[in-house]
């Protein structure tokens, strides 16, 4: 895990994700799939990520950002990780936080 402040992650991630350089468009934006493809959506995306030299920074900086949403507010794919993966992520971290 990276202790880096969230806004240095954040600058890292936004600056060299691979994610940010990909042409989406509203239909077909793998990370944020809103289509009956969902699950294939998904896999482009992890597929991405698998490849991202900043995955383990952009999924650090999700499971910072979502520590605190209700479930149903955590939503697409952070550093290859699917919602249900960090919100067992972000409860795993509570229970070793108590």
């Amino acid at each position: 895990m990276t202790t880096e402040p969230t806004t240095l992650l954040e600058k890292q991630v936004y600056a060299r994700g691979l994610c940010t350089k990909a042409v989406l468009t509203a239909e077909l934006d793998p990370w944020f799939p809103a289509t009956e493809q969902e699950s294939a959506l998904e896999e482009v995306a992890r597929r991405v990520c698998a490849g991202c030299p900043v995955k383990d920074e952009c999924g650090e900086l999700a499971l910072r950002k979502e520590r605190g949403l209700p479930r149903d507010r955590i939503h697409g794919i952070f550093g290859g990780l699917a919602p249900h993966q960090r919100i067992a992520a972000i409860q795993a971290r509570r229970g070793v936080a108590r």
